[in-house]
Order: structure tokens, then C-alpha cells, then sequence
């Protein structure tokens, strides 16, 4: 996969550092950082006669609109005091952004402690609204949407800690699908995916499907 390709560039040009040894061990903030990327550019899926239509399941989550903000206890993004002594995914971004083949739908980096029930917000890539309300895009299954906009993903990413480190992702993935005949309008479609994977603090991480992967690390905060 193109996700492969990419952290072996990653591995060559930026040391991967684990600071397990200056960490206080009492403490109990992590940084945690995403790379969501796309690298399929078709917004379109084959025909199947069965439409592909899981419905949206939206869970009260956390949108995370400035980078490094800490999620307090009433789950609000508020400025974190030392945002500016963190390290962050930056440079990966950089590298990814001359690759042609990919797109960055997110990059969002937060600080949070272990809260098993938090769940950060994504929602990314095309924007299909405009074509449902002017009757361009059939929605047949209403129950595939969320509320705001219909955009292509959506969902929520949560990082836990129950015997090993987590990261659960909660995906749905909105995609046109033509029907047979020269005038029949394109229906939208929506594929759920549901995603556990352990992960080393520290390190990089990473997912990857078929139209999309997510880059991931987390990492303690120093006690500044």
C-alpha cells in the first residue's frame, strides 16, 4: 500500500525519539497526533446491486479546531500553556503534500488525559450536500447522514487505555455509486468502518485501507 511507501520516507528523514525515560510517570496527559489521508482521488464506487447503506451512528465527541489544544474535564478544546514547547506533525505534513497520489483530509493534534469515553471528531473530504439539495445525488437511505454538512468521511477517533494502549477509530465512508441507464442520477452510499488497534507510545503508528490511512502517535507530555 501507498501508506507503506511514506513511513519508510518518514523513518529515513525523522528520527523516531521515545522519551519514556524524562517522563514523570505520574503524570497522565498525552499528545496525540493524526494524519488523515486519502489516496484514492474517485469519489465513486462500482456498481452493486445491493445498496451500501450503513446507517450513521453519531457519538458525542470532541471537534478539535486549534492544533494542541488540551481537552479539559467538561470536554472543551481550550488552550493548552505550553502548546508551544510541543513537538508536532508538521514536517510529516510537509512531506506528504508533494505526493501527488495523496491528499491530507485532516491533521489534528490535541492533549488530553485517559478518558475512555472521549471521542474526537472527523469530518473531512468531499462535501456532497450541495448536490443532494439540487437533486444531483440520490439519497436513498436518509439514515447514512449526520447532522451539518454530508461529507465523504465521517466519524470519530478515541485513544484509551484498558490492558495496552488503544486507538479506536469509528469511520463511515460516503461514496457515489452509478446506476445502470444514461439518465439515472448517481446514489450515495455509505460503508462503516470499525477499526481497534494497539499501539506503542511513542512511535509511529498506522492504519490503512483501501481509499484511506491514518497516521498516529501519541506520546506522554513532559512535565515542563
Amino acid at each position: 500500500m501507498k501508506i507503506y511507501k511514506l513511513l519508510i520516507l518518514f523513518f529515513l528523514y525523522f528520527p523516531i525519539l521515545s522519551f519514556a525515560n524524562t517522563y514523570n510517570e505520574e503524570e497522565n496527559l498525552f499528545q496525540v497526533q493524526l494524519i488523515f489521508i486519502s489516496h484514492n482521488s474517485s469519489n465513486y464506487i462500482d456498481f452493486q446491486e445491493e445498496l451500501i447503506s450503513d446507517s450513521f451512528i453519531n457519538k458525542s465527541n470532541v471537534d478539535v479546531k486549534i492544533n494542541n489544544c488540551l481537552i479539559n474535564k467538561d470536554n472543551n478544546c481550550v488552550k493548552f500553556e505550553n502548546d508551544y514547547k510541543l513537538d508536532n506533525f508538521n514536517s510529516y505534513a510537509e512531506i506528504l503534500k508533494k505526493d501527488k497520489d495523496i491528499t491530507i483530509l485532516n491533521h489534528i493534534e490535541w492533549i488530553q488525559n485517559f478518558n475512555n469515553d472521549l471521542f474526537i471528531k472527523i469530518k473531512s473530504g468531499e462535501d456532497y450536500s450541495e448536490d443532494i439539495f439540487d437533486n444531483k445525488l440520490d439519497l436513498q437511505d436518509i439514515n447514512i447522514i449526520g447532522s451539518g454538512k454530508i461529507t465523504k468521511y465521517e466519524g470519530t477517533i478515541n485513544f484509551s487505555k484498558n490492558r495496552f494502549y488503544e486507538i479506536q477509530v469509528n469511520l463511515f465512508e460516503r461514496m457515489k455509486m452509478k446506476p445502470p441507464g444514461f439518465f439515472s442520477t448517481d446514489i450515495l452510499t455509505s460503508k462503516n468502518y470499525q477499526i481497534k488497534q494497539k499501539i506503542k507510545l511513542g512511535k509511529i503508528n498506522y492504519i490503512d485501507r483501501d481509499n484511506f490511512g491514518m497516521i498516529i502517535r501519541v506520546k506522554k507530555v513532559k512535565n515542563f
